[in-house]
């Protein structure tokens, strides 16, 4: 099973105006021939026609670039991944998974219905790794302790100030 992550797709009309930008600059340079502008507006013009997803799978995980028809791939074997960590807050409601290797680290969103999944799976292709995750449950109930200690040093600044 391939589980994708969630990446924020770039709108046509954002990729045709820096490709026409890129042509204009390139006639623009070759007329007053300054070629060092020519390789920019080259750079350009891949630029919007480059995407990339991230995937998770029985392999491993996987940031896949695609740019022209050519598929290129980092790759990370789950033997590789030492730890993994999960965070509801910073994607609501998406999940961001990050994998661990040594000292690098990579990070996908995810939707949350793919999580648990995720998490089985890589449990299952290394029983070495380290999982960090907290259930929805035990995220509310962490979200209302937080809650609950904002609310009492709020009390207590009130009262501090009710004193002065």
């Amino acid at each position: 099973m391939e589980y994708k992550g969630i990446l924020p797709e770039r709108k046509l009309w954002v990729k045709a105006a820096g490709i026409i930008v890129a042509i204009v600059v390139i006639f623009l340079s070759v007329m007053a021939h300054q070629w060092f502008y020519i390789s920019i507006s080259v750079v350009v013009v891949l630029a919007c026609l480059f995407s990339k997803e991230h995937v998770v799978d029985e392999d491993g995980i996987d940031i896949r670039y695609h740019l022209l028809g050519m598929v290129f791939n980092n790759y990370w074997g789950w033997n590789e991944i030492s730890e993994m960590q999960t965070d509801p807050r910073k994607a609501r409601p998406n999940v961001m998974v990050h994998f661990g290797k040594g000292m690098t680290i990579r990070t996908f969103v995810m939707a949350a219905k793919d999580v648990e999944p995720v998490i089985a799976l890589a449990a299952k292709q290394n029983p070495d790794i380290l999982i960090d995750h907290m259930t929805k449950e035990e995220q509310e109930e962490r979200d209302r302790q937080v809650l609950h200690r904002q609310e009492v040093e709020r009390a207590k600044r009130n009262a501090a100030k009710r004193r002065k």
